[in-house]
């Protein structure tokens, strides 16, 4: 899902580690042997950068530049993601309420007062 993952996923098929239908799981050994080895390389390469930062002080500000706006972007995505589901689920549920309504009221008869306690008052 995340362009982190997409991305190994693209370069375990180019080595040959996996296949063109071959999809990450997390339950295999093999999946966890591959992000074993990508945390180790993300880790070795910016404990290398230490220095740079230690002794440039534009070099630091740029990195904590970069990881301020990686974290507000990863924010925003995950707001806009988890939010617009929800909304969308609602609008989904007043559209169904609405339709039901509007069937239920353009008909007459002994068992529309029933599914009106049961569409306003449901039991469960």
């Amino acid at each position: 899902k995340s362009a982190q993952n997409r991305m190994a996923l693209k370069l375990m098929r180019h080595i040959g580690f996996f296949g063109e239908d071959e999809m990450f799981d997390a339950k295999t050994v093999k999946t966890k042997f591959v992000f074993i080895w990508i945390q180790l390389t993300y880790t070795i390469v910016t404990f290398m950068l230490i220095p740079l930062m230690y002794s440039s002080k534009t070099a630091h500000t740029a990195a904590m530049a970069i990881a301020f706006f990686s974290c507000v972007y990863n924010g925003a995505v995950y707001y806009i993601d988890v939010f617009s589901r929800k909304y969308i689920e609602r609008i989904a549920m007043a559209e169904e309420y609405e339709r039901k309504s509007a069937d239920l009221f353009s008909r007459s008869g002994a068992d529309v007062d029933d599914e009106y306690r049961e569409l306003h008052f449901p039991i469960d």
